[in-house]
């Protein structure tokens, strides 16, 4: 009507409007009561937590290319390992069936949910890759060879959660934050929490992951 402009949707009570999906996310969270942060700050720490982990792969990777290996560097790249095939799985759980079904009716965000999908089916090969590798490991003192390829596949798996978790943070949790209402964060921190072993949190010190306690060699 008139020039033929589109009318732009008013936003529901108690939502955030998010235009380009670039405000900050403190801004963002500064206008959202507290009890609707759950499902986010939980997605959060699973990113810090992923952040920290793939550091310790990089990093145990490099001591077993460059000869200073013991058994804890080892162990540290085989925890990674598990932690991989069971936290950042359960993550990408979080996501594809919880968070995003609920923005696929948001045409702004359709672009956003194939690119994280396609990225999450490039880490499930790079973590079979990991998983293939160290299934060939067995001892600190390893072929170079095996340790060359251990740290690359060490290096792009950062170099992709690094690229992957800062779309996420810029992107997808403002998403949330402006496209989702108070009782939809709720449902998605429920399954989210649905999700772990006894509940989100259950073991912060080791980054909420549910289990995989196993004892570090001295």
């Amino acid at each position: 009507m008139g020039g033929g402009k589109t009318q732009r949707r008013p936003p529901r009570a108690g939502r955030v409007v998010v235009g380009d999906l670039a405000r900050p996310r403190k801004r963002i969270l500064a206008t959202m009561p507290r009890d609707d942060r759950d499902a986010i700050a939980m997605l959060e720490r699973s990113h810090r937590k992923l952040e920290r982990r793939l550091a310790d792969l990089a990093g145990a990777a490099r001591a077993l290319a460059d000869g200073t290996a013991t058994r804890v560097e080892l162990f540290v790249a085989r925890e990674v390992r598990d932690y991989l095939q069971r936290s950042a799985v359960r993550h990408v759980d979080d996501e594809e069936q919880s968070i995003f079904p609920r923005l696929a009716g948001e045409p702004r965000a359709s672009a956003l949910i194939a690119q994280l999908q396609a990225e999450h089916r490039e880490h499930d090969a790079l973590h079979a890759e990991l998983a293939e590798l160290l299934g060939r490991i067995e001892r600190p003192r390893c072929p170079p060879a095996l340790a060359a390829a251990l740290v690359d596949v060490a290096d792009r798996l950062r170099a992709a959660y690094d690229a992957h978790i800062a779309r996420e943070d810029s992107e997808l949790l403002p998403a949330l934050a402006g496209w989702l209402d108070p009782g939809e964060l709720e449902t998605v921190h429920a399954e989210m929490r649905a999700r772990r072993p006894g509940g989100e949190g259950r073991d912060r010190r080791r980054g909420g992951g549910g289990g995989g306690g196993k004892k570090r060699p001295r």
